[in-house]
């Protein structure tokens, strides 16, 4: 995961997360494809943006878009808290397809 724009304790959560959490973007390689984990997609140029998938959160919205032959996955809140909707999204990397689902 990325750290957000309210993450005040960042040691803390580096700590607990045991090194997981990073600055973001982060940018990987997962099964053959490449993905940039952003908290705000629009601090980055996702036409210039070298990856097959964007996660991106910083909005809580649950979204599934197509951009520049790009996949970009907000998969909004699991918790609910701000937006009072509980939600994730599962990934296809095969096929470069999302769903979002309400739990």
């Amino acid at each position: 995961g990325v750290f957000g724009n309210n993450d005040g304790e960042k040691e803390g959560l580096r700590l607990k997360s045991e090194g997981r959490i990073k600055e973001n973007p982060l940018r990987t390689e997962f099964g053959g494809k490449s993905i940039t984990l952003i908290h705000d997609i629009n601090t980055i140029d996702i036409q210039k943006e070298k990856a097959d998938l964007l996660i991106c959160g910083h909005t809580h919205k649950p979204e599934i878009i197509r951009c520049f032959a790009k996949l970009i996955v907000n998969p909004g809140e699991c918790s609910g808290w701000l937006s009072g909707k509980s939600t994730v999204a599962i990934i296809e990397l095969d096929n470069l397809k999302a769903v979002i689902i309400k739990i």
